[in-house]
């Protein structure tokens, strides 16, 4: 999902397309040599977010009229959850397609019946730089720094004070301006304010919101204990964030070593991701996560079938090179059980479980030419380009947006954006 920071109870169930596995040895990277823990991995029910994951900054694609001004570091244009999916427009509106069963595509209407195979607009949006999905809920940042969301409200992670569910976008509560880049998670939402503050809200079960009080909050709170962010990711039930030192910092569950902190303990406080000093973007999936570093190379941590490479290791608890991928990469975007890299030339590449096809290696994705944003969610990808927006994966909802609900394992083109 980058602040996609973008991917939720243990569910972004939003994220699985691919999974890792390459024949490709890579020897696991820091010195001091952390052990992996050994005892027996697993796949997510659901996972976070991809979208999702924080979006890193993009450069301005040719015929992206919604490219945000560089205020913005971590927008992001297109939306992967696990049943549902959103773009901006041109026009800095924003549309939504595929399950509608909470309210999640925005257009004033909820209900399983009212779930739609093309695009609809939601509804009192205008001038959006950025758009993230989480489980069953989206939230929309506006030019003027505000935040809005909509759909399932059950935790709080619409952040409107309460956990009603109103059809249709609300704001979230002191969220009016300042706000610079948002992700959100399954079941959480947060926000980096200028300056690179960072506000949480939502579930709090797994230390989501990095407090110990209670188990939602469904106002924003005050992430302290990290540096000034760069890039945020709010994943499945974790949170990481790349600071503008370098840095990267976790917290959250930890049950396959996802926050990347040499060992598989949760915790509720930001803690530094292992011998990670020149981190640009970060994004968290199900249960892995993965930064591009100064470079362009990749890294990855946590489950082992996301993390591009064979190992008999379940799981790393701390970063390692994704093999191929030293270099070029300008983005990355975990899903629940897949990973997506965005290249400086223009093209995409995948590893992990889509659609349950297991991708062992970074695998180039046919088809796609000049992309300029892309976004993971649960067996299904999205990428843009100056064409428009095309998906691939999982349909049973209509996420792809096709006006079928035929599963692809080739991008194709959402109709009506």
């Amino acid at each position: 999902m980058n602040v996609r920071a973008p991917w939720t109870t243990t569910a972004l169930a939003l994220l699985a397309l691919q999974m890792a596995c390459s024949s490709s040895a890579t020897t696991p990277d820091p010195t001091p040599t952390p052990t992996p823990v050994a005892d027996g991995g697993q796949e997510p029910d659901g996972a976070a977010p991809d979208d999702a994951g924080p979006k890193p900054v993009r450069d301005a694609g040719p015929g992206d009229a919604t490219v945000p001004t560089t205020s913005f570091k971590n927008a992001s244009t297109i939306a992967a959850s696990k049943s549902f999916t959103c773009a901006l427009t041109t026009a800095g509106g924003v549309k939504c397609w595929g399950d509608n069963t909470f309210g999640q595509l925005g257009n004033g209407t909820s209900g399983a019946a009212t779930s739609s195979l093309v695009p609809v607009a939601v509804t009192g949006l205008a001038n959006v730089v950025s758009v993230v999905a989480g489980q069953a809920h989206a939230c929309a940042l506006t030019r003027s720094g505000g935040v809005k969301c909509w759909g399932s409200n059950q935790d709080g992670q619409r952040g409107n004070g309460s956990n009603s569910e109103p059809n249709g976008p609300t704001d979230a509560v002191g969220l009016g301006s300042g706000v610079e880049a948002i992700s959100a998670g399954s079941l959480h939402t947060c926000a980096v304010l200028r300056g690179g503050a960072l506000k949480c809200w939502g579930t709090n079960t797994s230390g989501e919101i990095a407090k110990t009080g209670f188990s939602f909050y469904s106002t924003p709170q005050d992430v302290t204990g990290i540096a000034p962010v760069a890039s945020l990711s709010a994943a499945n039930t974790f949170n990481c964030i790349a600071a503008t030192t370098g840095s990267a910092s976790c917290w959250g569950s930890n049950s396959n070593g996802n926050l990347g902190i040499g060992g598989t303990d949760p915790t509720r406080t930001p803690t530094a991701v292992f011998q990670m000093t020149t981190a640009l973007t970060i994004s968290g999936g199900g249960y892995h996560a993965c930064a591009v570093l100064q470079g362009g190379e990749v890294k990855c941590w946590g489950n082992t079938p996301q993390l591009g490479f064979a190992s008999t290791a379940p799981r790393y608890t701390y970063p390692v090179s994704v093999p191929s991928l030293e270099s070029g990469v300008l983005a990355v975007s975990a899903g629940a059980t897949h990973t997506c890299a965005r290249k400086a030339d223009g093209t995409v590449a995948c590893w992990g479980v889509l659609n349950g096809t297991k991708i062992a290696s970074a695998t180039a994705v046919a088809g796609l030419a000049g992309v300029t944003d892309l976004s993971s969610g649960t067996d299904l990808s999205c990428a843009r380009t100056s064409a428009g927006v095309s998906c691939w994966g999982k349909n049973d909802q209509g996420q792809l947006g096709d006006q079928t609900q035929t599963p692809s394992d080739a991008p194709v083109a959402v109709l009506g954006l």
